[in-house]
């Protein structure tokens, strides 16, 4: 097996959390999903870039979280509920999906190094 096919079969992570008796399955996006992420922080207008951060806790939770016969929880329509999730659990489900797609830095979504890209 070449490099090219053994970087293709490398597997997402993903890690099991238990939220009030509650299992979730929080995995890696793939490059295609990480992209559709990255487009949903910002917006571009007139040729100028804005960065809307209003949705990025809880569409990152919506595109990672699976149940335990990993069909996706959430869809696109459902960010407005995911928004009234009880704030520890997003929060703990935005940290996991954060780490997990390598978005961290010291343990928080770096806002500041975004603005710069």
């Amino acid at each position: 097996m070449n490099t090219k096919e053994k970087l293709l079969g490398l597997k997402l992570s993903k890690k099991t959390v238990t939220i009030e008796g509650l299992t979730v399955i929080v995995k890696e996006m793939n490059a295609a999903e990480g992209t559709k992420y990255e487009q949903s922080l910002y917006e571009i207008s007139n040729g100028k870039v804005r960065y809307n951060l209003e949705n990025a806790r809880t569409t990152l939770i919506a595109l990672t979280c699976y149940d335990e016969e990993d069909n996706l929880l959430f869809e696109p329509r459902d960010i407005e509920q995911v928004k009234l999730l009880p704030n520890r659990i997003a929060a703990e489900l935005f940290s996991v999906a954060s780490e997990l797609n390598n978005l961290t830095s010291g343990g928080s979504v770096d806002i500041e190094g975004a603005k710069k890209n």
